[in-house]
């Protein structure tokens, strides 16, 4: 039987799923202070589309962050660009958004995998989902 949430082992697999998420936080965090280099031309696009948002957002211009999505959905970048202007750091913005889907994503698998299989599972499937 799978537990539901309140039950004896939830709090457990939890715990062990936001675990495996600051282990890479970790690990992220090392990695991007040393290493220095620009953003490649793909992840430069993305940053820019999400400074763009915050423009676009600051001034509400609603139709043109609607007119620059024509390849990928406002979401993420728009989601970026909202930190952006509390933390007018690119490239901070840019990794709390990364790191707060991650979270999101490991948590859905977490949940998804526990119904189909089991805690066990759940647990497994988060801390793969994550470090893929």
């Amino acid at each position: 039987m799978t537990p539901r949430l309140g039950e004896p082992g939830t709090r457990r697999d939890w715990a062990l799923v936001a675990g495996g998420w600051l282990v890479l936080v970790l690990a992220l965090s090392v990695w991007l202070a040393t290493d220095r280099q620009p953003p490649e031309w793909d992840h430069a696009n993305h940053l820019e589309r999400a400074v763009l948002c915050a423009q676009d957002l600051g001034t509400g211009g609603w139709r043109a962050i609607i007119e620059r999505s024509s390849f990928y959905p406002p979401v993420v970048p728009c989601a970026a660009g909202l930190i952006y202007r509390a933390l007018p750091s690119d490239v901070a913005a840019g990794q709390i958004v990364i790191l707060l889907f991650l979270g999101l994503g490991m948590a859905a698998t977490y949940l998804l995998a526990r119904e189909l299989d089991g805690s066990t599972a759940g647990v497994a499937a988060a801390w793969i989902f994550g470090s893929a």
